[in-house]
């Protein structure tokens, strides 16, 4: 989506956190090099907003995951 990221990720509650963190800071290092003008847009030196939230998907991931791949579908019936 355009304002923010899903994922489905095997992880146990206490490296959720640490997983997340390293996504965010690896990808939004990456983006600001590759579009430095992004930070001075944004006027910050955060491309993610702090913190995150979770589900725990105990049964039926893989309608999560399909889920996941076709948001982008959706999403495009809200355009109009």
């Amino acid at each position: 989506m355009v304002d923010n990221a899903h994922l489905l990720l095997r992880s146990t509650p206490e490296e959720l956190a640490k997983a997340v963190k390293q996504l965010k800071g690896v990808s939004a290092r990456r983006l600001f090099q590759l579009f430095p003008e992004l930070k001075m847009d944004a006027q910050t030196d955060n491309f993610w907003q702090r913190g995150f939230g979770y589900r725990e998907v105990l049964e039926g991931a893989e309608g999560v995951a399909w889920y996941i791949r076709t948001q982008k579908r959706r999403a495009s019936a809200y355009d109009r």
